[in-house]
């Protein structure tokens, strides 16, 4: 798991800084609303220090808006994801929905745009099997946060291919030892702009 957060660390920095000065074309000026609709892979342990490691799948959507203007690039975005494992620990499956928001940076130029974000919020896990004083629960609501970026691709006058987001997705819920997980996820597909 940790070559595997490096390598996703590596990514994400280098599509950060290099994908988008490295489109040579005249700079755009950014829609007013973008729109993402994605399927999500979740590479996730139950805690950081001991548990199996398993795969979580399922969708995202997203919406920012960037004003421009004296703020050029620096928006508003949330982002509300859903997911779902089976069997991460026999007879254990996990389910959990996402709502985050915060901040979204990002540049433009021609039909490719970048951005990285940093946001907050709740999720809620539930259909598993959380610690707690008062006995195992089958759902629990915590923290969340998510850092990362993505790189869009402009196909249509509207419509666009979200190549690639990668986020390293903090969560704070019971687990018999530290009480937290730090996972990485990928994802892509569909946005809209208008």
């Amino acid at each position: 798991m940790k070559k595997l957060t490096l390598i996703c660390a590596m990514l994400a920095a280098t599509l950060g800084v290099f994908a988008v000065p490295a489109v040579a074309q005249k700079s755009n000026t950014l829609d007013k609303m973008d729109f993402g609709l994605t399927y999500t892979f979740k590479w996730a342990k139950a805690s950081t220090t001991n548990g199996p490691e398993f795969l979580l799948q399922g969708g995202s959507l997203d919406a920012a808006y960037t004003p421009g203007g004296k703020f050029k690039g620096l928006g508003l975005a949330v982002d509300v994801n859903g997911e779902s494992a089976q069997a991460i620990e026999p007879g254990v499956n996990l389910s959990q929905i996402t709502f985050v928001a915060g901040p979204r940076y990002t540049r433009k130029r021609g039909h490719v745009s970048g951005y990285a974000e940093t946001l907050f919020g709740v999720v809620h896990a539930f259909d598993s099997v959380f610690p707690n004083a008062s006995g195992p629960q089958s759902s629990a609501t915590g923290f969340a946060s998510q850092y990362g970026g993505g790189l869009n691709l402009q196909v249509l006058k509207h419509l666009g291919w979200r190549v690639a987001e990668l986020d390293y997705i903090y969560t704070r819920l019971p687990n018999n030892t530290n009480t937290y997980q730090s996972d990485i996820r990928l994802s892509a597909g569909a946005t809209y702009h208008f």
